[in-house]
């Protein structure tokens, strides 16, 4: 390439191929962060979680999130979420609140409500025809029995 830089050329000058640069290279910078903002929320009894671990980290939930899909650091991130989640469930259970467990079990676990209902017994048809107006049982197994008579083969009625 007369006067450009091949790609070969500028990922060996390590800059970065697009986009921002990265706000941290090291997972484990990242991991000390994390843990740094857990025991500050621990001490202070504050609920830990990504929008103030976010602003603990100095960015904002959503890129907190999007380091969340760059390999290496998947692990930790993933672990802050858990964190995260299980502080809320804490909070939510620990004051008594069924409707905070019910959001919670329902939006975090994929519960749903659902009623089964069990019925048993039997129900006369005989019965309940001869209560309709005009009904008989016999006239309706001859009706029934006259229909049958008229059918040739597979559903194919004479004319």
């Amino acid at each position: 390439m007369a006067g450009g830089v091949t790609v070969a050329q500028f990922e060996a000058m390590g800059k970065n191929k697009g986009g921002r640069p990265r706000i941290w290279k090291d997972p484990k910078v990242i991991a000390d962060k994390i843990e740094a903002y857990r025991l500050k929320c621990e001490k202070e009894d504050k609920p830990f979680h990504l929008s103030g671990l976010a602003l603990a980290l100095g960015t904002t939930r959503t890129t907190l999130v999007n380091y969340s899909e760059k390999g290496e650091f998947l692990a930790v991130i993933k672990r802050a979420r858990t964190i995260a989640e299980a502080a809320v469930e804490d909070r939510l259970f620990s004051k008594a609140s069924p409707v905070g467990a019910i959001f919670v079990a329902k939006n975090g676990y994929g519960w749903k409500d659902k009623h089964e209902i069990e019925m048993s017994g039997s129900v006369d048809i005989n019965g309940f025809i001869n209560k309709m107006p005009g009904g008989d049982s016999e006239e309706l197994e001859t009706g029934i029995d006259a229909l049958e008579g008229e059918i040739v083969g597979e559903n194919e009625l004479l004319e």
